[in-house]
């Protein structure tokens, strides 16, 4: 999955994390409803701390709740 970040430390960590999550998932260690409701959990809390909707970050963790949803690889 492509992120579209200019930053590429982050690109870099967002894709571990990401794929990360698709590893725990699919060994059993966490269930796909506890991964998908931690990626809402982080869309929330960007609203929160940033006080306005930052389009491009929100954008990118629903696209990785996506892929998880539809059991798709990073």
């Amino acid at each position: 999955m492509s992120h579209g970040t200019s930053d590429p430390h982050g690109q870099a960590a967002l894709m571990l994390c990401e794929s990360l999550v698709h590893v725990l998932v699919e060994r059993g260690v966490i269930s796909l409803r506890d991964a998908l409701e931690a990626v809402d959990t982080a869309a929330e809390a960007k609203l929160t701390t940033e006080g306005e909707a930052e389009p491009r970050s929100i954008a990118l963790l629903r696209a990785i709740g996506a892929s998880l949803g539809a059991g798709g690889k990073p």
